[in-house]
């Protein structure tokens, strides 16, 4: 007898109370998978069917947010008379002589693209050293240079051609050596004092009256003030007694000191980069051994008025555009083409020429064009700047393991460097002097490249042009004018004397 169940009553039961022992043995006959037998793997797993994990996770609700500008993560940018400022870096390295390392500094500023860099104990003080000065300032630079008072001193800045540079007057403070200067760019003003005081014990109570002095001048200053150089004190080292009385001066004039790593290869800080307390910030302070010198090299910004960059304007006609027959036609109705028969020499010169340069300038107008010049050497070579590749990258390498032998490599790689650079400059001017034999001017240009550091970056006045050649002409006309009076004046008074002994 068949027994029927609606779906309801199926659902209230959980278990098989209902069906016989018949019944469960059918459905589970029926409700039994059909596995198919194969011949792979063992005897494990042939007769079940493993379940595939599945991770279930509940479903989130997308809900879009309004994006809104965290003000923490913003810095508000200085403005100065209106204007946004920029990054004004500026590098500071105590060299320990430049005589030898010209080319090498040279090749570090033109890398680095700063705009000011300093440079103490130069031992710059004779006039031969102009050679090297000419040879350690790149095209678009200029210098100032405080000659050393004694033995092993020297304090130079180099600094952009479009960069105004004021030396102020040096107080007679004989236990440092400083150069005192206003640096102007377009829009702003600095004052900048490079310092540099000689390592002696006997000297440390001295230099702090003097220091006193020469903050006392400044302190009237309105300007923004920045002091760094080399101080041969161990400011890191607070239990040293003369660096304490340092920190104590920098906190009586409210000054603040910026360098917190070793400058030197022995350790300690020596080199200082000290402004007023939240007038000047000094951002991206980085200190860099790069074995120049026994120093670091130390690196920062400073958030002033960038200058601009240095343009030359070329004017130029387009002679390759030329149309021959309208030149021919424009010639023709001009002045020049009537009859000049009973004219003079004079006249018909003046006619031709402002013929001429009417048919020009109404053919080819005159052009101008702007260039902005870059720092750059002409010797430089492919060969140069692979080597310059390996030397930067050995550098890195001895950066991350800090292993001795990798600054050995490194070190290798910056003489090998060096050595191309004075080896390729050095085949440059050779072959330009020796191509400039026979002709006079160009010789002596190359040679006053090579001696004169201020060659070619002297310019005549741009005031009153149409006056120019009359100021020239009456200076020289004054000059032979002096020296002839002089002349004739030593002549009466040899006349004089020659009468007195015939007497």
């Amino acid at each position: 007898m068949t027994r029927l169940y609606s779906k309801d009553q199926l659902l209230q039961y959980s278990t098989y109370d209902l069906l016989n022992k018949n019944q469960i043995q059918f459905l589970k006959y029926v409700t039994k998978p059909i596995i198919k037998r194969t011949r792979r793997g063992g005897t494990a797993g042939r007769k079940c069917r493993k379940a595939i994990p599945v991770r279930v996770s509940q479903m989130r609700n997308n809900v879009h947010t309004l994006r809104v500008v965290n003000h923490s993560n913003l810095t508000e940018p200085k403005i100065v008379n209106g204007r946004t400022t920029q990054k004004f870096k500026i590098l500071l390295l105590n060299a320990r002589s430049v005589n030898n390392k010209a080319s090498e500094l040279n090749d570090t500023l033109i890398d680095s693209e700063c705009h000011l860099f300093a440079i103490t104990e130069t031992w710059l003080g004779t006039v031969h050293d102009n050679v090297t000065l000419a040879s350690l300032v790149p095209s678009g630079y200029n210098f100032k240079n405080a000659t050393r008072l004694k033995r092993g001193g020297g304090v130079s800045l180099i600094y952009k051609s479009t960069i105004s540079v004021n030396v102020q007057k040096r107080l007679n403070l004989p236990s440092f050596e400083y150069l005192d200067s206003i640096v102007s760019t377009k829009h702003c003003k600095l004052r900048v004092v490079l310092v540099y005081r000689p390592p002696s014990k006997n000297q440390e109570s001295l230099f702090l009256d003097e220091f006193k002095a020469l903050l006392n001048s400044l302190s009237v200053s309105k300007l923004d003030l920045l002091i760094f150089g080399d101080f041969n004190c161990h400011v890191d080292n607070l239990s040293n007694p003369f660096a304490f009385s340092c920190k104590e001066v920098l906190d009586q004039y409210s000054l603040q000191q910026h360098v917190s790593l070793p400058t030197h290869q022995h350790g300690h800080t020596l080199d200082l980069v000290i402004t007023r307390d939240g007038e000047l910030p000094v951002r991206n302070l980085g200190i860099n051994n790069n074995l120049i010198s026994d120093h670091f090299l130390i690196s920062f910004n400073l958030y002033i008025d960038k200058p601009n960059l240095e343009k030359k304007t070329f004017e130029y006609r387009k002679f390759k555009t030329l149309d021959i027959e309208l030149f021919k036609r424009k010639l023709e109705e001009s002045s020049f083409s009537n009859s000049l028969d009973n004219a003079d020499v004079n006249t018909k010169v003046d006619i031709y020429n402002s013929s001429i340069k009417y048919v020009i300038e109404s053919v080819l107008p005159l052009q101008k064009t702007s260039v902005v010049l870059r720092p750059g050497s002409e010797w430089y070579n492919p060969d140069i700047d692979a080597a310059k590749k390996v030397r930067n990258s050995n550098e890195k390498t001895w950066r991350l393991t800090g292993l001795q032998v990798h600054k050995g490599i490194y070190n290798s790689a910056r003489l090998n460097v060096k050595s191309l650079i004075e080896s390729s400059k050095r085949a440059f001017y050779s072959d330009k002097i020796s191509n400039s034999t026979n002709q006079q001017k160009d010789l002596y240009k190359v040679i006053n490249t090579l001696l004169d550091p201020n060659y070619g970056k002297t310019t005549l006045p741009t005031e009153n042009c149409a006056d120019l050649p009359n100021r020239i002409a009456n200076f020289f006309s004054e000059k032979i004018s002096k020296i002839r009076n002089k002349r004739r004046h030593s002549t009466q008074i040899s006349t004089k004397i020659t009468d007195l002994y015939q007497i």
